[in-house]
């Protein structure tokens, strides 16, 4: 008996999205619900899926059937596609990370996952994925250091929601975004050891158990700045990363002995120990709002 191929189809993906977990730097291949819907529309949305290789795929996207199935050619030379702007939502259900948006145009000009190479980098590498970053409650695995706080806005005594804690830690930058409740934690992997180590004291050098680094802590805050989608309830992450410097009290107002707030916030890192965030006198760290922002 002989066969013979009658028909071929092809279907076309829109977008295709790799997620990268800041703290731990390796992907996000399961777990994840990613939602997307035309900018502006009502409705639940299209619900993606994770392929074989841990890319969330996302079809039947509204108004782009003709591209997907081929009745309009997606790219090419020459190809100018019509374009509609999508939200794109990513929650995670078992609670690892920190909710938020983004919005794209669809279909995309490059073909490819997102996020794509960044232009100018070294070789044009692809940037590791979309950053997902760990909730403060979170159960984070051994190897890395965590930062919290549970940030309070100053001036409304009201959570600072969707802060972003920057803390800077040997030469590099580490985020945390603060939920709804204004906790944050930044989760990153432990920083290299700069001199020798000891088991026990007073062997000589330093006992791992009181090895420190010291950290530079800076705050993002503004609430005007933040973009929520009505359809979405998440901020789009560009928006977070928008919010100028707020200003930090490393000494509550009305201790016996304040200081006024700094941009910046000195505070240390210890080996196998989770730091924690307060202003003194108070048992959250306290941030007043930036008054302008683009």
């Amino acid at each position: 008996m002989t066969h013979r191929l009658v028909e071929t189809l092809t279907r076309f993906t829109p977008l295709g999205v790799r997620f990268w977990d800041v703290g731990t730097a390796r992907p996000v291949r399961a777990g994840l619900r990613v939602t997307a819907w035309p900018e502006g529309a009502a409705g639940a949305g299209t619900v993606g899926f994770a392929t074989t290789s841990g890319v969330y795929a996302l079809q039947d996207l509204p108004g782009l059937r003709d591209v997907e199935w081929g009745d309009a050619p997606a790219s090419g030379p020459g190809v100018v596609p019509l374009q509609r702007r999508y939200v794109v939502a990513v929650e995670d259900p078992e609670g690892r990370f920190v909710p938020t948006a983004f919005v794209i145009d669809l279909p995309r000009e490059e073909l490819g996952i997102y996020p794509p190479p960044v232009a100018g980098s070294l070789g044009d590498e692809a940037v590791p994925g979309y950053y997902l970053f760990s909730a403060a409650s979170r159960t984070v695995p051994p190897g890395v250091a965590v930062v919290r706080a549970q940030l309070e806005d100053a001036l409304t005594g009201a959570p600072a929601a969707h802060a972003v804690l920057a803390v800077e830690v040997d030469g590099d930058t580490w985020y945390g975004l603060a939920d709804a409740t204004g906790a944050v934690s930044a989760v990153f992997p432990v920083p290299a050891f700069h001199h020798t180590l000891t088991g026990s004291y007073p062997e000589g050098g330093t006992p791992l158990y009181e090895y420190a680094w010291p950290l530079t802590v800076r705050v993002r805050y503004a609430p005007g700045a933040v973009e929520t989608p009505p359809e979405a309830g998440v901020p789009l992450l560009r928006s977070l990363f928008d919010q100028p410097e707020a200003l930090l009290y490393g000494v509550a107002p009305g201790s016996l002995a304040p200081e006024p707030p700094d941009a910046a916030l000195a505070a240390s890192l210890v080996y196998g120990r989770d730091t924690t965030l307060r202003s003194e006198g108070r048992s959250s760290l306290l941030v007043e709002p930036a008054v302008s922002f683009p």
